[in-house]
């Protein structure tokens, strides 16, 4: 009589498989847009060319334009909540 498994075998490691990449850089590190934009200021490129930094900073605000648009959105509407509730206790 064959007994069954109580436990699953566990997986073997295969060594051809690829590695997901490890990021050092801070600035490759989800976040928010403070923190991009933080790790953009406070860890630049080592080579110094501006022109590398404006085409990376382009590509981080294009693909977080929605993330953008909301913080702008909530920020105008608190600015209006708080302006308007001030306006009518006064």
């Amino acid at each position: 009589m064959l007994r069954r498994r109580t436990q699953p075998r566990p997986r073997r490691a295969r060594p051809n498989q690829p590695q997901p990449p490890v990021h050092d850089d801070p600035a490759h590190q989800p976040g928010s847009l403070a923190t991009g934009l933080a790790a953009s200021i406070l860890y630049p490129d080592p080579q110094n060319n501006t022109e590398q930094a404006l085409k990376r900073f382009m590509n981080w605000l294009t693909s977080h334009e929605r993330q953008v648009a909301a913080g702008v959105c909530l920020f105008a509407g608190a600015f209006m909540v708080i302006t308007g509730s001030l306006r009518t206790l006064s």
